[in-house]
Formats: C-alpha cells, structure tokens, sequence
C-alpha cells in the first residue's frame, strides 16, 4: 500500500490523536463517575452518613442508631433477607453454534461472551456469575441474553436497582460457594443473607443522585463508541489516500 506524503501521514496522526485522546478522557471520566458513586453509597450505607432532614451527615450528627441483627442501624431502617428483595433467577442456555449474529451481548460469568439476533431480558439489568468465574457482578444497561452459567436478578420489591446493583457488589461470593468440583454460587445461600434496607426517602434521594450519574456515563459510553467507529473507519481510507487532508485543514477547538 502506497502511503501518502510524510506530511500528510503527520495531519493524519494529529487527527486520530484527537479522536483518542477524547475516547481516552471519555473512559477516564466514567470512572471517576464510577468511584464517586461507590462512595456515595459508602458514606450513606455503611457509614450512615446519608444527609438527615437538616442536610448534615446523619450518624456524625447525632442520628438515632437502633440495634439489630447486623449491629447498629439508623432508627426507621431494616433487616431483611436478600430473598425477600430478589430473586437470583437461572439464565437460558445459548449454544454457540445456535446464536445469531445480533446487536444483542450474550453474557456469560466471565462478561460477554458473543452476541445474538434476540434478547432474554430488557435491560437495565444485573448479572452475577454462577459457573466458572462465581460470583462476577455486571450491570447491563442495554436488552441482553444471560446463559446458564449466570443468574440475573428479578426485582420482589420498589428498591432502586443499581443501589442493588452495589450490594451484590460488595458480597463475598467465593466464600458463600460451593465445594463441588465445579465451584458455583448457590441461590438458596445468597437468598438467605440479610441486608440492611433504608427507608424509602432516602433510597429515592440516592436512586435521583444515581440516574444522573448513570445518564452521563450512559453519554460518555455513547460518544466513545461512535468515536471508536470514526477512527476505526477513517484510518485505513486515510493511510490509502482515498481520503485526503489538506495542509489547510485546522482541527477547530472542542470539535473532537
């Protein structure tokens, strides 16, 4: 392949370096959206420090602490078991050589493993690993296929999915898991441990807090892979010559 003019190929360069270079800031702000979400739930759900009808941090503040079975809570929450707030359903057997080519990522304990022409399952949703790599925590914003080695989570009451989402997070599944020769996740087990449940106001304040983080994250994962399409489909065109920058060509500021 006959490549264009040195100075040229430096355009080029300049170009899909400003198509990285967003695609990389893009990635790094998602997960400072990531981190700050974790520690939000932290400092409401294990520190107790979610804001009291003053705007203070509750505990610190002086907040009523009431004892329970899993030490002491905030006056007005709960314990419940897990299986009174989810079930940890069975995902679907997908053969490789009966999934069609699709939009659709078939999901698997290690993460996505292929893609079909059909979803199980609308998404949002939560995987958790059962087979292979147990224990595994995805969130999957998008319609989706879970095969039998996963469960997905099926909602019994109103709590906020993604405050779910970070409990499952934080279990210990490898400790919690079968001692057969293929290691797996029993459901009845996980069922049967307890969670601390807030009261509604302050699951709706996180939940509110939570979608606007979602929704930025949701952007940025967009834009990153629009941006990954471009590059990826400019690249070969422009080191071919089929497209060709001009020496004139400026990059405007805050185009890319």
């Amino acid at each position: 392949m006959k490549l264009p003019p040195i100075e040229e190929q430096h355009r080029i360069v300049e170009i899909l370096k400003s198509l990285d270079d967003k695609i990389e800031l893009n990635r790094r702000m998602n997960v400072t959206l990531e981190q700050i979400a974790q520690a939000i739930f932290k400092q409401w759900f294990i520190d107790f420090e979610f804001p009291d009808e003053n705007g203070q941090p509750y505990k610190s503040s002086g907040g009523e602490m009431v004892e329970s079975g899993l030490g002491e809570i905030p006056r007005g929450w709960e314990v419940k078991a897990i299986g009174d707030i989810l079930e940890l359903a069975y995902g679907k057997s997908l053969p490789k050589k009966k999934r069609i080519s699709g939009p659709y990522p078939v999901y698997g304990s290690g993460g996505i493993s292929g893609y079909h022409n059909k979803p199980l399952l609308n998404g949002p949703g939560i995987i958790v690993g059962r087979k292979g790599t147990i224990g595994s925590v995805f969130w999957v914003e998008k319609d989706f296929y879970p095969i039998d080695t996963v469960f997905f989570v099926k909602l019994k009451s109103q709590i906020p999915l993604y405050w779910v989402f970070m409990n499952l997070q934080r279990m210990n599944f490898a400790k919690l898991s079968s001692d057969s020769g293929v290691p797996g996740v029993n459901r009845n087990v996980i069922h049967f441990q307890k969670w601390v449940i807030p009261q509604k106001t302050v699951l709706d304040q996180f939940n509110s807090i939570i979608l606007s983080i979602l929704i930025i994250i949701h952007k940025n994962k967009k834009e990153e892979a629009n941006l990954s399409h471009i590059r990826d489909t400019l690249l070969p065109k422009l080191m071919s010559g089929k497209i060709r920058i001009s020496e004139k060509l400026k990059l405007e500021k805050g185009l890319i």
